[in-house]
């Protein structure tokens, strides 16, 4: 059986594509590799209702809900902003993607499980479908959605990931950790890269850290740096009830997004945010420009890249500006000294706590973007 789009990857892009296809009539399959939606993938996803809501999630999607930011100085002192409003909270991953996964299926998507994607079939320069093991599954077009670890990546460009991040995260069972606000790290408490800990429930708290190598002078260990940073916070790792570690990059869009039938969604292209690295919401987005895309495509049954640029024309509208100003922001950081992450820290003060959440969605205003002159200088100007 052909299906009129073939999705590998069952992400909350990959399950928004497949959702917003079926919908419209199209007869459109997932392939996940896990035998379980949601896991072992995991991400640190944090963010604002309001935000989320309009994509779709509900409350119950999301675990605690706080209304605080706190940033560590280099002193050890703590900057807090407060929120106007407490909507901010911690998503519960792997049950949002199954909330999603069954959202599509409600619409007429079907999904395969424990199905690992091996390549690409190409016939004549385009994509027609996908190959699993010795089966070969035909479509008019493929959307890849499996993550900065791609195999299908190399049917759309051989351009490498030029800034991975790589990262670590816990989920701790602790009272010793304030368990109403998120609060980050930077460079001043751990050798390279930031950390964080954010509640996900009154005594269960995401305590990770993440880095980028590019930055760092000397090869660092991330077992090592997170050994430094639980002996910091007077926790263990025998605390633990989940790991979970992974590698993405932060280029913030790079290269080619498509060629003939085929388009690339999410980490599989460098969609998150280039700053911090949120994703789940940008790749939803993302996701939506996709499905607008080819829904037009299949309507005119054109499968071409010439027609399927027009999903990366439409992103590169909406977000090329800010993942520009997040890259500089980023580098600044990352490779400052703590006398320029103070700054920084000091430059937020200046914000309210909607306005920090804005800056690190990477949504950047003429405002907020005017406080980051002292740190950036001229090079942030032609940015307002």
């Amino acid at each position: 059986m052909k299906h009129d789009v073939i999705i590998a990857g069952a992400s909350h892009a990959g399950l928004t594509v497949a959702k917003k296809m079926a919908e419209a009539g199209y007869k459109v399959i997932v392939y996940e590799k896990n035998r379980e939606i949601g896991y072992p993938n995991y991400s640190t996803a944090a963010g604002d209702f309001r935000d989320y809501k309009e994509l779709g999630f509900t409350k119950e999607c999301f675990g605690k809900f706080v209304d605080r930011f706190d940033f560590r100085k280099s002193d050890g002192t703590f900057v807090s902003f407060v929120s106007r409003k407490n909507d901010y909270g911690t998503l519960y991953f792997r049950e949002s993607l199954q909330y999603f996964a069954m959202n599509a299926i409600d619409a007429g998507a079907e999904i395969v499980l424990g199905t690992k994607i091996d390549k690409s079939m190409v016939e004549q320069k385009k994509v027609v479908g996908v190959m699993c093991g010795k089966d070969n599954h035909y479509s008019n077009i493929v959307v890849d959605c499996s993550g900065a670890s791609s195999v299908l990546r190399a049917s759309v460009t051989d351009q490498k990931f030029e800034r991975m991040a790589v990262a670590v995260e816990y989920l701790i069972r602790t009272k010793k950790l304030r368990n109403d606000r998120y609060t980050i790290y930077l460079r001043n408490l751990l050798e390279a890269g930031y950390g964080w800990t954010v509640p996900l429930t009154e005594d269960l708290i995401k305590v990770g850290i993440g880095f980028i190598p590019n930055y760092t002078k000397e090869k660092q260990n991330l077992d090592v740096l997170r050994s430094t940073f639980f002996k910091q916070l007077g926790i263990k790792d025998t605390q633990a009830i989940e790991i979970h570690s992974g590698a993405y990059s932060s280029d913030g869009g790079l290269g080619k997004f498509c060629s003939d039938g085929i388009v690339l969604v999410g980490d599989s292209c460098a969609q998150s945010s280039p700053f911090i690295g949120l994703g789940v919401r940008t790749s939803i987005l993302s996701a939506q420009l996709c499905a607008d895309t080819l829904i037009s495509s299949l309507e005119s049954e054109d499968y071409s890249y010439r027609k399927l640029s027009e999903y990366q024309k439409n992103w590169e509208k909406k977000f090329r500006r800010n993942y520009q100003i997040g890259r500089l922001l980023n580098y600044f950081i990352g490779t400052g000294d703590a006398k320029r992450q103070d700054k920084f820290i000091d430059i937020l003060s200046g914000l309210d706590g909607d306005d920090i959440y804005n800056v690190f969605s990477t949504n950047f205003t003429a405002v907020n973007l005017k406080k980051f002159v002292p740190l950036l200088g001229k090079s942030i100007l032609k940015f307002i």
